[in-house]
């Protein structure tokens, strides 16, 4: 039994929510019934150990629920939608509609930074799969916060498990990556790719969300230190990016390729699977050298053109 793998393993599968685990380790662990035993006794033992810190957690999001702010700015507050590693995102009225604020709570040289760069980020992209940024302010304490669109969606997690066929599947992962491929064209990397970041709404249409990670191309190279200060989900993060390199396009690539694993898990295609496996190439040069180049390739299976991948 490798150590590495068993790692790899282990933490991928504690990014998911415990009842995915057993069809997880069963699809990852290749029929090896040792190698997923003793992973699902890892994890129901970490479970165990720190279950006092998730009930404090709970009470600790309960008293922010008491401390409600009434107003940021303009807005008046109405409920904490959540929290995330930058700040807390509430849901607000204002100007006669309702929005998304979110608010850095928690100070920092470095995260301030972040959070002003995903301000800006947000103010240069125009997308229907994008939630659009509609302002930005300080509240009397000084935390910036920014205003978006509010997005009533389904979390792509529970999207999926709705019944969804194949061909559902692939054209919806196939608009997110034509998001991403807009972004790209922007000077955006987005950098953090995972269902939790994609809302599906009533009509289709997937929202990209959480730029807070996400890097301006036309700004230069950010820091390894930088890189390395950033919460990542394993399962979805490309090998560069838990090494602490800096994120490019092809981050996103094999973001996309997660994602496209795991909408097409429990359908037996081969010529997505080589999608899949060109997309999340470890190395670098071995991945889609664009996401056009990969939306090429899905558009093709989506028209019935059972050719291999374009090399």
């Amino acid at each position: 039994m490798s150590l590495t793998r068993l790692d790899e393993l282990f933490h991928a599968a504690r990014a998911r929510p415990a009842g995915e685990w057993p069809a997880f380790l069963a699809r990852e662990c290749g029929g090896d019934e040792e190698l997923a035993s003793t992973l699902l006794g890892m994890l129901r033992e970490e479970g165990q150990a720190f279950s006092w810190f998730d009930e404090a957690e709970s009470s600790l999001g309960l008293f922010w629920e008491e401390v409600l702010p009434e107003r940021l700015g303009p807005y008046r507050v109405l409920r904490r939608l959540g929290s995330g590693g930058m700040g807390t995102v509430y849901l607000a009225e204002g100007f006669g509609r309702t929005l998304a604020v979110k608010c850095m709570r928690w100070g920092g040289a470095g995260l301030l930074k972040r959070f002003l760069d995903e301000r800006q980020i947000l103010s240069r992209l125009d997308h229907p799969g994008i939630a659009r940024f509609l302002d930005g302010g300080r509240t009397p304490s000084g935390e910036p916060y920014l205003v978006m669109e509010y997005i009533e969606g389904t979390p792509l997690s529970e999207w999926e498990r709705s019944g969804r066929i194949l061909a559902e599947r692939v054209k919806l992962l196939r608009a997110v990556a034509e998001t991403v491929a807009y972004a790209h064209e922007n000077q955006v990397v987005h950098g953090d790719l995972k269902p939790s970041n994609v809302l599906v709404t009533a009509s289709g249409q997937p929202k990209l969300l959480d730029f807070g990670i996400a890097k301006l191309l036309d700004r230069g190279e950010e820091s390894n230190e930088e890189s390395r200060s950033i919460a990542l989900t394993p399962a979805y993060a490309a090998p560069e990016q838990l090494a602490g390199e800096p994120i490019s396009e092809l981050t996103d690539v094999y973001g996309l390729g997660a994602l496209l694993a795991e909408l097409t898990a429990e359908g037996a295609d081969p010529w997505l699977a080589e999608i899949v496996q060109r997309a999340v190439s470890p190395d670098v040069a071995g991945r889609y050298p664009s996401v056009r180049a990969m939306l090429d390739d899905l558009r093709a299976w989506e028209q019935g053109r059972r050719t291999a991948p374009t090399a």
